[in-house]
C-alpha cells in the first residue's frame, strides 16, 4: 500500500449518510455539488463523472450488497479524496457486468483521484470491505453520518481515514 494514500482520502466531509434521491443522475450530482462546495473538485466534476457513467458504467453487485464507484479524470480533482455515501432507498445503476442491465445500488463510493496508483489500491480495498457482508450490512444500516463515519474508521478503510 503506497505511503501517499494513508490518512488522506475520508474525512468527516466526505461520508453522506441515508441520501434521498430519485435517480442515478440525482446521486451523481449530489455527490459532485458535496464534493465541489467543500472544495475537492471543480465545476466540471459533474458532467465528467455523468459522461464516464454513460461510457463505462460503474453499479456492481457483491452478493445482496449492490454498490457504484463512479469517477472522473483527475483534471477535475483539486485535493484527492472518497465519498462515501448510503442511499435512503436503492437507486439503479448500469451494471458494470452487464451493460444491458441494471442494479438496485445502495452505496456509492465517489473516487475523486489525481493518480491512478491510489485508485488501484482503493479499488481493492473497496472489493474486500464490500464482499464483508457484515461490514457491507452495517454501512447500509447506518442511520446517521457519525454511526456511518464509526463503521467506517473501523472497515478496509480506516487508513484512509483522515481526522
Amino acid at each position: 500500500m503506497s505511503a501517499t494514500v494513508k490518512g488522506e482520502l475520508i474525512a468527516a466531509d466526505s461520508v453522506m449518510c441515508r441520501v434521498r434521491a430519485g435517480s442515478r443522475d440525482e446521486v451523481l450530482k449530489l455527490a459532485a455539488d458535496h464534493l465541489k462546495q467543500a472544495g475537492y473538485v471543480t465545476d466540471g466534476f459533474f458532467q465528467a463523472l455523468l459522461e464516464r457513467e454513460n461510457m463505462f458504467p460503474t453499479g456492481i453487485c457483491f452478493g445482496d450488497t449492490c454498490v457504484a464507484i463512479p469517477h472522473a479524470e483527475p483534471g477535475f480533482v483539486r485535493k484527492p479524496v472518497m465519498l462515501i455515501m448510503t442511499l435512503e432507498r436503492p437507486v439503479r445503476f448500469v451494471n458494470m457486468e452487464d451493460c444491458e442491465a441494471e442494479i438496485p445500488v445502495e452505496i456509492v463510493f465517489v473516487l475523486a483521484f489525481t493518480d491512478s496508483e491510489k485508485h488501484l489500491n482503493v479499488l481493492q480495498r473497496l472489493s474486500a470491505l464490500i464482499r464483508d457482508s457484515g461490514m457491507a450490512a452495517a454501512l447500509r444500516e447506518a442511520v446517521d453520518q457519525e454511526e456511518l463515519r464509526e463503521v467506517l474508521k473501523h472497515s478496509e478503510l480506516a487508513e484512509f481515514w483522515r481526522d
